[in-house]
């Protein structure tokens, strides 16, 4: 015959052994010393006196990183200007308009649109910042360059997780286009261009023809204090 139950307390834990089988006297959850994860039969937490046995499991996922990247930048085209006003500097404005839309760059839209899309998974903010070079005209030499005092641009931003993003430039000395602070800017953000217009400097020696500026854009992981 089997000698009756006996009861040990064994590394802390008190346990009963049934049968041969021993038992958890707990009613959980588990810790690290004491727990079910071994799924052992008739050794688990014993329902306490209120009726309850409790015991927590996990659910778990990975989310993996993607990446940051510029999407869309957009080209400028102004309106056709009279050279005798850059000879005599009486109107230096340039303002958008059905100009000429020859291009050397192939990056550039027409659509008026920058695209910034952030994907990380880090939440780090980021900056696109553009600059424009002085005016070359299209077959001219050195010589014939336009350059400008001003040219600023705005424009509306509009996203997934917009903020406190900030929008418009001077692209003269290559300020931020858009900047979003960090915890912002995830997901995709596009900016619609609304106005700009350049201030070019009086050139008496001004050749008529077409002229192009090149708008170097960067996009960088920094965001702006």
């Amino acid at each position: 015959m089997r000698r009756s139950s006996w009861l040990g307390l064994i590394g802390g834990v008190l346990i009963g052994v049934a049968g041969g089988v021993p038992v958890v006297a707990a009613t959980g959850p588990g810790n690290a010393g004491e727990n079910i994860a071994a799924a052992v039969v008739g050794a688990g937490f014993t329902v306490s006196e209120a009726g309850d046995a409790d015991a927590a499991s996990d659910a778990t996922v990975e989310l993996s990183a993607g990446a940051l990247t510029l999407d869309a930048v957009p080209n400028f085209h102004f309106a056709t200007k009279p050279v005798a006003d850059i000879i005599t500097g009486r109107a230096l404005t340039l303002a958008l308009g059905d100009g000429p839309r020859t291009a050397a760059n192939y990056d550039g839209n027409d659509d008026g649109v920058a695209v910034v899309t952030d994907y990380r998974g880090t939440n780090g903010g980021w900056t696109l910042s553009a600059e424009a070079a002085a005016f070359e005209r299209v077959g001219g030499d050195v010589s014939d360059t336009l350059y400008f005092s001003a040219f600023p641009i705005t424009g509306k931003a509009t996203g997934d997780n917009i903020g406190a993003l900030t929008s418009g430039a001077e692209l003269l000395d290559g300020g931020p286009v858009m900047a979003a602070a960090p915890g912002f800017g995830t997901g995709t953000t596009t900016w619609r261009l609304d106005s700009a217009t350049v201030e070019l400097l009086q050139s008496v020696a001004a050749k008529a023809g077409q002229y192009r500026s090149t708008i170097q854009w960067r996009l960088s992981t920094t965001p702006q204090p």
